[in-house]
């Protein structure tokens, strides 16, 4: 007769190889990081275009600056630190999405990819 092991009793006795360990995490981004990074520049002055604004500044520090998996601040945070509606970042948040730039999830967070 020969015994069954389960799966994880057969998992445990088995070293997870460099491939199957997680990454470890990058630290999340504070709002009052980003906007600092981000600075008071990115304004022109035309409230039509706060959101194209926005996400050229965030893209010139997303790609300079921060590294792959970096955990973006929630939208309402990020709204209240640059003084600006939060619809316009998320329709920037929305346009970096669109051009692969970051990956966003429905009531989750933001992340650089």
């Amino acid at each position: 007769m020969t015994s069954t092991l389960s799966t994880r009793a057969v998992m445990r006795r088995l070293p997870m190889t460099r491939a199957a360990q997680k990454p470890s995490p990058v630290p999340p981004m504070s709002a009052a990081d980003l906007a600092d990074l981000v600075g008071p520049a990115w304004r022109s002055g035309d409230r039509r275009r706060v959101a194209a604004d926005l996400a050229s500044a965030l893209t010139e520090v997303i790609r300079l600056r921060l590294p792959s998996g970096t955990t973006l601040p929630p939208l309402r945070n990020l709204a209240v630190t640059l003084r600006c509606n939060r619809k316009a970042v998320a329709s920037a948040m929305h346009q970096l999405a669109e051009e692969g730039i970051v990956v966003t999830r429905a009531r989750g967070r933001t992340r650089v990819v």
